[in-house]
């Protein structure tokens, strides 16, 4: 088992998450953290879908909506 954890920015940039995707792919980590501050919970939902399709995602957007 191996974790991940990276404290990403940009991931608003579609060359970003194709960082992120190369990134995970190349390593297959059993779990991965991502921190962002920047991605707002609409587009949040669009992100988590098109990075990890296949992954479970959990955020804390009903904590702190920014």
């Amino acid at each position: 088992m191996s974790a991940q954890i990276w404290n990403v920015r940009g991931l608003n940039k579609k060359v970003r998450r194709r960082d992120v995707q190369e990134h995970i792919s190349k390593y297959s980590p059993s779990i991965a953290c991502l921190v962002e501050t920047k991605v707002r919970k609409k587009k949040a939902r669009k992100i988590e879908k098109l990075l990890l399709a296949t992954w479970s995602h959990v955020n804390n957007y009903d904590f702190n909506p920014k």
